[in-house]
């Protein structure tokens, strides 16, 4: 009996000696690493951002003009970037209610992507924003700081987990699936952005070039998750980032369903591009239930 009683304990105290520090940090320590109290902070002031954002560009698509940034028109375009922002919301509410570093680390390069090309959309087009007003003033500051501030919160987080986590691998086959499909809308995005002229010419609805460079980033976004989702290659690692990227693409469908007004249903891209998001979609939906299997 005494044995049994000493095994478990001398088993915890070779764990806890294998990790640096482990006496002075104790509890603190957590598998894949800890998210962090700044983590947590910047992801709520995030949220708080986004759900305005969303409720606006969702109910309010006709008044964008007045209580947006900018003029988003026509609506679907505003429905595309809610479903963005639908989906960074519930990840980040994933960042704030989640332990463990390792399981929300693959989403935030899909982030920094997108911040990155909102960003630059802005800058590109300064002039088409109502710079008079507080929502300007918030995308403002929000796209000024979250292009470095992301990136170097990310590193931080990835130097301070100090406890790897063992994940179970996907299949090489699901990895490559989506390394490979995420990859090429990414290199669509890019093109689309530098080439807005193009995209404006095939797409099935009316743009213009700032939402041209706005519907790549959002591509940019979708694709980027798949990439790092298929680095990463672990499932644990993988389930809160499809979770958030198949909530987005459903939301990208409920857009091309009530936009669909603006649609020119007559282009073929129109049925390519609902038929791909549909595609990715179960793609996810597989994925995860493999993942918690």
């Amino acid at each position: 009996m005494l044995q049994q009683r000493l095994i478990p304990a001398t088993a915890a105290a070779a764990s806890t000696a294998s990790v640096p520090n482990a006496g002075r940090l104790g509890a603190e320590i957590v598998p894949g690493g800890q998210v962090g109290r700044l983590t947590r902070w910047i992801a709520l002031a995030v949220i708080f951002f986004l759900a305005d954002a969303v409720q606006l560009l969702l109910l309010l698509p006709d008044r964008t003009g007045e209580l947006f940034a900018w003029a988003i028109a026509p609506q679907v375009t505003s429905f595309v970037l809610a479903a963005a922002y639908v989906a960074g919301a519930y990840f980040f509410i994933r960042v704030v209610t989640t332990d463990s570093w390792h399981r929300v680390a693959a989403g935030f390069p899909a982030v920094i992507v997108f911040v990155w090309g909102a960003a630059g959309a802005t800058a590109l087009h300064l002039d088409r924003f109502i710079h008079d007003g507080l929502p300007f003033a918030a995308w403002a500051a929000i796209y000024a700081i979250a292009p470095a501030g992301l990136p170097l919160l990310y590193l931080a987080r990835r130097r301070a987990a100090r406890v790897p986590l063992a994940d179970t691998p996907m299949s090489a086959r699901t990895r490559l699936l989506l390394g490979c499909v995420g990859g090429a809308v990414v290199l669509l995005a890019v093109l689309a952005f530098a080439l807005p002229q193009t995209l404006i010419a095939v797409w099935p609805w009316t743009l213009t070039p700032l939402t041209a460079r706005i519907v790549a980033t959002v591509m940019a976004l979708f694709g980027s998750l798949w990439v790092s989702v298929a680095l990463s290659g672990g499932r644990t690692a993988a389930r809160i980032p499809l979770e958030a990227h198949a909530l987005g693409l459903a939301f990208l469908l409920i857009a091309a369903l009530r936009g669909s007004g603006d649609v020119e249903w007559t282009n073929p891209l129109a049925a390519v591009l609902v038929a791909g998001v549909a595609a990715m979609v179960l793609v996810d939906v597989v994925t995860l239930a493999r993942a918690r299997r």
